[in-house]
């Protein structure tokens, strides 16, 4: 009896507790940094680019996967005026559309989420975009990650599991 009550025990740490040790690794983008769980896939950081246009600055972060000849984009908006979260989202859609073939894209919290067919690879891509400060429809601050390693299930739980709160600026 006691030996089952052990197994479960174990089994709850497992499911639970474990999980919270994930191997993230800091993901630089502009002055801020995500905690990523690249689950050891030897995927390399390169340094954040910046951007200027008229009415944004862009922070760019590219993630590789010389061992597959594969990638991840995060993305950090910087607006000078408020900008509406739907014309973020269209942007969003656009990018998914250049990159992926066949994307359907649906609301995601404040943001929004897609996925679709790598045009070069054929594998699954997703991405999500995410305000970063959601005042009534508008926002200063976005964020938008792209995967398309070649790890279908890496991307997806990527996207969906990103976690905003632990991003430190």
């Amino acid at each position: 009896m006691n030996t089952k009550l052990m197994q479960v025990a174990a089994l709850i740490f497992i499911v639970l507790i474990s999980p919270t040790f994930a191997n993230n690794q800091d993901v630089p983008i502009g002055k801020c940094i995500i905690p990523l769980d690249l689950r050891g896939q030897g995927v390399a950081i390169e340094p954040s680019e910046t951007s200027v246009e008229d009415d944004f600055t862009m922070d760019m972060t590219l993630l590789t996967d010389k061992a597959t000849n594969s990638i991840g984009l995060i993305y950090k908006y910087y607006f000078i005026q408020p900008a509406p979260i739907s014309r973020f989202g269209d942007s969003f859609s656009d990018v998914m559309k250049g990159l992926c073939a066949r994307v359907s894209t649906e609301p995601f919290g404040s943001g929004f989420i897609a996925s679709g067919l790598l045009k070069k690879g054929g594998q699954r891509c997703w991405g999500v975009s995410i305000p970063l400060d959601p005042n009534n429809d508008e926002m200063k601050e976005g964020l938008i990650i792209i995967m398309m390693f070649k790890n279908e299930t890496l991307n997806e739980d990527l996207v969906k599991n990103i976690k905003i709160e632990d991003m430190k600026c």
